[in-house]
């Protein structure tokens, strides 16, 4: 039977993927809207974005040309891209997840102990 930390790694472990998450929250998560449509509904979108975390393509066109998403969703794009430039931070962070599915953990108060804090 799989402990806690083993049923995490595996389902974010699929999740390393960088361009399948995207693709996945992009499918899942965006609205296409047009240009005028945004502007007679900009308040309510708005709300939308920051309440319910929606996310809106504005198309001109046809064409997509902006994004509107919550100013908190964009600072986490931000924080994870930054992270994911860290040479080799992908590969610890599929090591760590290897670790984790393989039961290779220790408690808080282990850890706590090992690092003298």
């Amino acid at each position: 039977m799989a402990t806690p930390q083993q049923k995490f790694a595996g389902f974010f472990y699929g999740l390393l993927s960088v361009d399948i998450l995207y693709t996945s929250l992009y499918n899942l998560c965006m609205n296409l809207i047009g240009l005028s449509e945004a502007r007679k509904k900009f308040p309510s979108l708005v709300n939308s974005v920051g309440e319910q975390y929606d996310r809106f393509v504005i198309s001109v066109n046809n064409k997509p040309k902006a994004v509107l998403l919550s100013f908190e969703e964009l600072e986490s794009l931000e924080e994870t891209a930054e992270v994911l430039t860290i040479p080799g931070a992908k590969k610890r962070i599929e090591k760590g997840l290897e670790d984790i599915k393989k039961g290779k953990v220790i408690g808080l108060k282990e850890f706590k102990k090992n690092h003298n804090l």
